[in-house]
């Protein structure tokens, strides 16, 4: 599997590129690390959003993974350019194995797109995330929780769903 050569084809709005190439890579941990290292590598523009698309794809369909997967992807999320692209891994995130390390390489990424991120759906699956890392992590639960709660204080309407969604997950109850 050329990834480089297959993503060339997706133009970047036409998602149905994106099944045909799926459809015929090896369902395998080997291609998901090689689609992650494909996305780092990319650079701006579709090959990224097509490599980052694939590889959540993949997970969601039940591709196995371990923890060095949760870590590449964790590790990547902050080396995107595309919007877009990190969506795809954050989205991606309920699906990998978050070991300490690699909730350690992906909490700074979180913050630094909550404090910065103005694309609301990146903003509100970095809340997923987050509270996915709590989910795995009960030593992490409590301040997620906080962090979760004064979201709602202060995010758009579409982004608190998704923090909602993320307390559920905790079992925390939603103080809103």
């Amino acid at each position: 599997m050329d990834a480089e050569i297959l993503l060339r084809s997706f133009d970047g709005r036409h998602v149905a590129v994106l099944r045909d190439i799926a459809a015929d890579l090896p369902r395998s941990r080997e291609t998901v690390v090689r689609l992650i290292e494909a996305a780092r590598q990319a650079g701006r523009g579709p090959p990224e959003i097509g490599a980052t698309w694939l590889v959540k794809h993949l997970l969601e369909r039940g591709v196995e993974t371990d923890a060095d997967i949760g870590l590449r992807l964790a590790s990547t999320i902050g080396c995107l350019s595309e919007n877009e692209s990190k969506l795809h891994f954050l989205q991606a995130t309920p699906y990998v194995t978050l070991t300490p390390e690699a909730e350690d390489a992906l909490l700074p990424v979180l913050d630094a797109i909550l404090a910065n991120a103005t694309h609301r759906f990146v903003r509100a699956w970095a809340y997923n995330a987050l509270g996915v890392v709590a989910r795995d992590n009960p030593e992490r639960r409590e301040d997620v929780a906080r962090r979760l709660r004064d979201a709602l204080e202060v995010e758009a309407p579409s982004v608190k769903a998704r923090v909602r969604a993320a307390l559920r997950t905790l079992a925390v109850p939603d103080t809103s």
